[in-house]
């Protein structure tokens, strides 16, 4: 038997549909606040790192300050340097003075000897003796004399050596004194630009810091390169130079401040779709009452076509069902009796009854029964029926289709709204196909 019947309220659907959006509103803000707790470690670490950098950078001022007074230190032992030349010149010009009063007294000595030696002329025999003598005392005096020039040309050389080094020296000195005047003007000049250009910027991050006495400009090169490498080391370990980070600092913060607008909008979408989840469901439980009545009015209504009495008993929070049927109408109880101490028949016409009712709630278009008529009485099937084909037509848009084993001649004879198809009697004697053989 079919029927026609029109679509009902999508209610399940609306309420799915509200919950999807609370669980998708929920995982989102979970998401927002992870973000913003990881942005938030982000920006403590790169405070940290900015905090040590800023110690990185005194250590290295002072170190360079360091330099600085090691550089006038040895500006002033050069200044030093030039003085004691100028004394071993003067050490040179006395020995040279003494050589030649030794050279002076060979000479005086020499000429005594010779006028000697005239004087004792003729006296040759009786001054032999003495003028061997005197002879012995020409030879020593020439021996004396040679060693003398020996000693004067030794001197003459060192003379001549010392002068050419003294020249050599003034050349130096004069050299000395024009690179220290270009390396002055070069300090007034790099004086300035720090003062002027370099100290106001450092003063503003720190103070000046002293170089120990000692400190080369060598080693203060290579401690300088070991800072450098150790300070690239320490970027690369804390992930980039100070400006890197500031600037990550700047991202995360701008990242932060997005991700807190977000979470307030997700918040605020949250609250907004809450309340209207609560509407909703405050609605759907007023709906879902409703509906309960209306199957419970149904139900009793239905059963009171053969003089029964009956109610459902429905649990939403425990999502049970149940029914309570009295088959006595004289019984002024109105407890009932559970549905598996009624009798076949019994059972059957209020499963009917429950079905009919519970269809009134239900958007289905096309509802089915098979051979529910199976365990009825008479009378029994004879109200359904007529029950089934009443609900049928009061349900427009929808079909029913109801199969039974019994007859229905009578209850299709002059009705225009109800068909009847009847299928063929099945073969008897069938065995089982045997799918093992394909």
């Amino acid at each position: 038997m079919v029927r026609d019947a029109p679509s009902s309220q999508l209610t399940n659907s609306f309420c799915s549909i509200a919950q999807e959006n609370l669980n998708g509103a929920k995982r989102d803000l979970q998401e927002a606040e992870n973000q913003i707790r990881t942005l938030e470690t982000a920006l403590t670490r790169a405070k940290q790192a900015k905090n040590r950098h800023d110690r990185d950078a005194k250590e290295i001022r002072l170190q360079r300050q360091q330099l600085e007074d090691r550089i006038e230190q040895l500006q002033a032992e050069l200044d030093a340097d030039a003085v004691n030349n100028t004394s071993a010149l003067d050490e040179l010009h006395a020995q040279y003075s003494e050589a030649e009063q030794n050279l002076q007294a060979a000479n005086d000595t020499m000429e005594d000897s010779v006028n000697a030696l005239d004087k004792l002329g003729d006296d040759n025999r009786d001054v032999k003796h003495q003028l061997d003598a005197a002879n012995k005392q020409v030879e020593e005096a020439k021996a004396q004399l040679t060693k003398a020039e020996k000693r004067l040309e030794d001197k003459t050389a060192s003379r001549e050596y010392a002068l050419r080094q003294k020249n050599q020296a003034l050349e130096f000195v004069d050299m000395a004194q024009q690179e220290k005047e270009s390396l002055e003007v070069s300090r007034v000049e790099q004086e300035r630009l720090i003062n002027e250009d370099y100290l106001p910027g450092a003063t503003n991050v720190s103070r000046r810091i002293p170089v120990e006495p000692g400190n080369t400009v060598e080693v203060l090169d290579r401690k300088l390169e070991k800072l450098e490498q150790e300070h690239r080391r320490y970027q690369d370990s804390i992930g980039g130079s100070r400006e890197e980070i500031y600037q990550a600092w700047r991202d995360a913060h701008k990242k932060f401040a997005t991700a807190q607008r977000a979470l307030s909008g997700q918040k605020d979408v949250a609250k907004k779709l809450k309340s209207a989840l609560l509407y909703r469901k405050n609605r759907w439980k007023l709906f879902r009452k409703h509906i309960t009545t209306r199957a419970k009015i149904t139900f009793s209504y239905l059963l009171s076509e053969r003089n029964f009495r009956g109610r459902i008993l429905v649990h939403h929070a425990d999502k049970t069902l149940d029914i309570n049927v009295e088959p006595d109408i004289s019984k002024n109880s109105d407890k009932g009796r559970q549905t598996k101490t009624l009798s076949g028949g019994e059972k059957s016409f209020s499963t009917i009854c429950l079905l009919l009712s519970i269809w009134e709630a239900m958007g289905s278009p096309i509802r089915c029964l098979d051979e529910f008529d199976v365990f009825m009485d008479s009378a029994n099937r004879e109200v359904s029926m007529k029950m089934m084909i009443q609900a049928a037509r009061r349900s427009v848009g929808r079909q029913f289709v109801l199969i039974t084993p019994q007859a229905m001649g009578k209850y299709t004879e002059g009705v225009q709204d109800v068909s009847v198809h009847k299928m063929a009697d099945p073969e008897r004697g069938q065995t089982t196909l045997d799918f093992s053989a394909a």
